[in-house]
């Protein structure tokens, strides 16, 4: 009878399968506190862009340094002028009396605030930036249209308006000086400044302007300096009291 060979239990091992040098290691995945590994299809940033998100970024560093707050001087004081033409129009035309009471305090307070800044900023510069005889006469005549304004002002802002028979003389007076100021502003001395003063003083002047109107007084004082070191310690004194009258009397009417 011929011999049968059966397996041994050394034939019955399993058999790993032949190794394949592929090259490639396994993939293992990214634990859960790893971080996302960005796509390398995600297009580079340029040089002069910044991620948002980038924790030593502020929102302001993203925020253009030019804009409504930050401009020369001449155009900050075109601005008020047409704010002071829009409200003399307003109050015209209202009939209310508490209204007109309101446009009133209200133009008197932007023609005390631009006056108050001009004459500290504005014709200073004029004065010492501008070449010539003509700058020196601008600044004198700005000093007594501007002592003139003051005490009309002062004349209008505390007037009855209801029982004084002269009011509305006195309001004519005023606006036609002021207007008259503005007119000769617009047409000679800011033409002048433009002309003779670069970009950057006037955008320096821009900055001091704006700075002063957060401290200066609100309401007319004909007494007061109208120049220098006097005239912005006059501002610094009474600029918070003016503030808090008008706070107090919120409707702008007292």
């Amino acid at each position: 009878m011929a011999s049968t060979n059966l397996p041994t239990e050394k034939d019955l091992k399993p058999v790993d399968p032949p190794a394949t040098d592929t090259g490639i290691e396994p993939e293992v995945p990214p634990k859960p506190t790893d971080p996302p590994v960005p796509s390398e299809h995600v297009p580079a940033m340029k040089d002069n862009q910044q991620a948002s998100s980038c924790p030593d970024t502020k929102e302001s560093d993203l925020i253009p340094t030019t804009g409504s707050d930050h401009l020369p001087i001449t155009d900050l004081i075109i601005n008020d002028h047409d704010e002071a033409r829009n409200l003399h129009e307003d109050y015209l035309k209202a009939t209310d009396i508490k209204e007109k009471k309101r446009l009133r305090n209200q133009l008197v307070k932007v023609l005390v605030l631009h006056d108050e800044c001009e004459q500290v900023t504005a014709y200073p510069l004029l004065r010492d930036k501008v070449p010539g005889d003509e700058s020196k006469k601008e600044y004198e005549r700005s000093l007594d249209e501007h002592q003139q304004l003051r005490t009309l002002l002062h004349e209008v802002r505390y007037a009855d308006m209801e029982n004084d028979p002269e009011f509305d003389s006195k309001l004519k007076k005023a606006m036609d000086t002021a207007f008259k100021h503005i007119d000769t502003e617009e047409q000679k001395v800011l033409p002048m400044m433009k002309e003779n003063i670069d970009q950057k003083q006037l955008l320096e002047a821009g900055d001091s302007y704006i700075n002063h109107k957060k401290m200066a007084t609100t309401r007319p004082h004909p007494h007061a300096p109208q120049q220098g070191i006097a005239a912005e310690a006059a501002n610094i004194i009474m600029g918070p009291f003016d503030k808090l009258r008008d706070t107090f009397y919120q409707d702008d009417a007292d």
